[in-house]
């Protein structure tokens, strides 16, 4: 239970989507504009192509949640994965007992 808590966590909460707003862009800074959002970045943000939005903090894009994982959801993943671990040891641990 414990594990599906955690990917549901992971799933539906946002990873740290930047925003497209014509206030976000500036063209001062040129070198931070994102080519396919055209939004202003921070350091660390990445364009993901499959979801097509920039993420603060992004690590990859997750075929089992469809989503991106970044800098907001990145904790409960690390959780999700923790979790898994756990499990797998118990079962495995079980078949021996």
């Amino acid at each position: 239970a414990f594990s599906l808590t955690a990917l549901s966590l992971v799933a539906c909460t946002d990873p740290g989507i930047v925003v497209r707003s014509s206030a976000n862009s500036d063209p001062g800074s040129a070198r931070n504009v994102c080519r396919v959002c055209n939004v202003a970045r921070k350091p660390g943000t990445l364009h993901c192509h499959d979801c097509d939005c920039c993420v603060e903090g992004m690590d990859h894009h997750c075929p089992w949640t469809g989503k991106c994982v970044g800098q907001r959801n990145l904790c409960f993943f690390y959780t999700f994965l923790v979790s898994i671990v756990v499990n797998i040891f118990f079962v495995v641990a079980g078949v021996f007992v």
